[in-house]
């Protein structure tokens, strides 16, 4: 197999992990979605099956995430290796990748858990003299929602027209 076909099969795998990356921060994002819009409209006792269902649902994407991550930086690092920009020895370690994987794997990795699935906490307001009940899995889904937005722009400027494949050979062509 030649180099050629090698680099274009990796920056496909590449692109493909990318999709992934998207679909599964979107599915988990729209799960701790619906999960709220149950809790909204029936009460926190109703439906609580159907809930740890979805909240389950959403844990499984969110393991599918961050193993697709993981690929994602492993296809790199085979197409930095065919592309001649690293050595065949160096790997995750040696190229000091690690960093910003766990960074995304940081990221990545909050989501709402079935297990709180009914856990509560109150707050004092001191200006209305008023306890308010805040559920775990709200702040859980506002810190996933607000993490995920970024692997949404990241796929769209991956995405772009930009990074397509013929961009990519147009930049090797130019000595980029």
């Amino acid at each position: 197999m030649s180099n050629a076909t090698t680099i274009h099969r990796s920056f496909n795998r590449i692109q493909i992990f990318d999709y992934c990356i998207f679909y599964f921060s979107i599915t988990g994002i729209l799960c701790g979605s619906l999960d709220r819009e149950i809790v909204k409209l029936n009460g926190i006792d109703k439906n609580h099956a159907l809930r740890i269902l979805i909240l389950s649902m959403g844990t499984m994407t969110t393991v599918c995430l961050l193993i697709s991550i993981i690929f994602w930086y492993l296809t790199e690092i085979r197409l930095l290796k065919y592309k001649g920009k690293i050595s065949y020895t160096d790997d995750l370690f040696t190229t000091k990748n690690w960093k910003p994987l766990l960074c995304e794997l940081f990221i990545g990795i909050w989501h709402p858990l079935p297990f709180l699935w009914e856990s509560t906490f109150l707050e004092w307001d001191h200006s209305y003299m008023t306890h308010f009940e805040h559920y775990s899995n709200d702040i859980l889904i506002t810190i996933m929602i607000f993490f995920r937005v970024f692997y949404v722009f990241w796929f769209i400027m991956n995405n772009s027209y930009f990074m397509s494949s013929w961009a990519q050979r147009v930049c090797v062509l130019n000595g980029h």
